[in-house]
């Protein structure tokens, strides 16, 4: 188990169809017992990012972002720190959240992340960020997920890891009140200096159905099949959840 404390701050400024955008934040991770005491870690970062308005359904943007990793002691793996700063840069276009057919937006960028020890191996690589929702018609969406970033693992022999993430989901209403979902989502993982990869896939059914503008029923299936190529860690899980949601 683990705890992770956050803060952040973000300010934004628009100059007619210019806007600037300034934001930080800092977490910091904490793992219970003695048993993970090289992954505390203190994560600080900072970007700007400018976007121009075309109309008010299209904008494109550009952001740079600069990440610190502080592990409080070194690799208990190898004996070797993973102190890392990294820069993610990244264009794109935003859809917006007015539009009756498209929203969202779409980044492809680069991120690299240097380790200070020279004995570990940098990390970089292209990445790709989305969150769009597609209107096929007034029954049936489709929302399309991506996300990228190189994260830090204390593995023997590497400090950088280059996660990607996408996933695409159709939900088709039957009735007023009962929406079916269904949708598929890849994984992978690539460690920078050791020939390592591992990849996850999950497929998933939903239902909804609607009791009143405040509540709604649900229920969600999902089977995860997880393969790596560490020894004895390929695993396939099988979840099903219930429940209510009352939102105000």
């Amino acid at each position: 188990a683990f705890t992770t404390d956050t803060a952040g701050a973000r300010a934004q400024h628009r100059f007619n169809r210019l806007t600037v955008e300034l934001r930080g934040a800092v977490s910091d991770t904490v793992f219970q017992g003695d048993t993970d005491p090289d992954r505390d870690l203190t994560e600080a970062s900072g970007a700007v990012r400018a976007s121009w308005e075309f109309k008010p359904t299209l904008s494109g943007f550009g952001e740079v972002e600069a990440v610190r990793l502080d592990y409080r002691t070194a690799a208990v793996s190898d004996g070797v720190a993973r102190e890392a700063d990294g820069q993610r840069t990244r264009v794109g276009v935003s859809f917006g959240d007015t539009s009756q057919v498209l929203r969202g937006e779409i980044a492809l960028g680069w991120a690299e992340q240097d380790l200070e020890d020279a004995r570990l191996v940098d990390a970089d690589g292209i990445i790709v960020d989305a969150n769009l929702a597609y209107r096929f018609n007034e029954l049936t969406s489709f929302l399309l997920t991506a996300a990228s970033d190189i994260a830090g693992t204390t593995t023997a022999g590497t400090g950088a890891v280059l996660e990607r993430r996408a996933g695409l989901e159709v939900r088709h209403a039957f009735r007023r009140h009962l929406i079916g979902s269904a949708g598929i989502a890849v994984a992978t993982r690539d460690y920078a200096g050791i020939d390592i990869e591992e990849h996850e896939v999950t497929l998933g059914l939903g239902a909804e159905y609607f009791l009143s503008p405040e509540a709604v029923l649900f229920s969600r299936y999902e089977h995860t099949a997880f393969r790596s190529e560490f020894p004895d860690s390929d695993y396939e899980i099988d979840e099903v959840r219930v429940g209510m949601r009352l939102r105000r």
